[in-house]
């Protein structure tokens, strides 16, 4: 380990100290390996009950996404307590990662839910409303999207491409059970710009087949201009608290997707 210790003395005694002296070699010297130790020799010395050991572990993880150790930025987001005020920034860094990870490669794209979840995460805001996974329905596999509808609460799914990517038409089957669905597939760009699909119904008695093309999109704000040039983002939106009377646990079920 850099012997750090004098230098995070001179700060300030305790976990401030190291803190203060890894914010000022990360944001004054531009020097993030030395702002990762400083970090690390924090933590070696704070107990498990310091009220900054979840800010050192965000500060580490920061650190160590800038010399590009990605997968150790991980490990320290997944360590910050929740009791810690440091955790609503570190799983929001965590969310971004993880889509990131699982970004999928450009246009055209196809999903039967075989395996796995084809790119789609729920975010950490999200989490209390339920899982998201590849289930078996009957003799396929499908998008199993658990959620709890409340009044006012909308929930929402990330699909994100690696690169920005070019997009004529996204199509799908969606179901639900055991009451109506109110979705929305919303775009956004490289450029953080966001376009809206129209309110789409997932019904209980049968598969609703959905085809939009990339003009049925319109930008976030109601200005003109058309559909997006390119895409990085894509959300699948359920506004049925807001939209419908309907309240409680509910399973938005998806099959076959198709983006080209």
């Amino acid at each position: 380990m850099i012997p750090l210790v004098a230098g995070a003395l001179a700060a300030g005694s305790g976990s401030w100290g190291y803190l203060h002296d890894a914010m000022a070699a990360e944001t004054v010297d531009a020097t993030p390996g030395v702002a990762e130790a400083y970090c690390l020799e924090g933590l070696e010395n704070a107990d498990a009950a310091d009220p900054l050991r979840g800010d050192l572990l965000l500060c580490l993880a920061r650190n160590r996404l800038k010399v590009g150790n990605e997968p150790g930025a991980m490990d320290a987001l997944r360590r910050v307590p929740a009791t810690s005020a440091a955790w609503a920034p570190a799983r929001a860094l965590l969310d971004q990662l993880e889509i990131r990870r699982i970004a999928l490669p450009a246009p055209p794209v196809s999903c039967t839910f075989d395996r796995d979840t084809c790119g789609f995460v729920r975010t950490w805001e999200m989490l209390d409303k339920g899982v998201v996974e590849a289930r078996d329905l009957g003799d396929e596999r499908v998008l199993a999207w658990d959620t709890t509808v409340k009044d006012g609460e909308d929930d929402r799914l990330h699909l994100a491409f690696a690169e920005d990517a070019t997009v004529r038409s996204v199509s799908f089957l969606v179901r639900a059970n055991p009451f109506p669905a109110s979705v929305r597939v919303v775009l956004t760009s490289g450029a953080g710009a966001r376009f809206l699909g129209p309110v789409l119904t997932a019904p209980t008695e049968a598969w609703a087949s959905v085809a939009l093309p990339i003009t049925a999109f319109r930008p976030v704000d109601g200005g003109r201009g058309g559909p997006p040039g390119s895409v990085r983002l894509l959300e699948l939106v359920d506004l049925t608290g807001t939209v419908s009377a309907d309240r409680g646990a509910n399973v938005v079920l998806l099959d076959d997707l198709e983006i080209r």
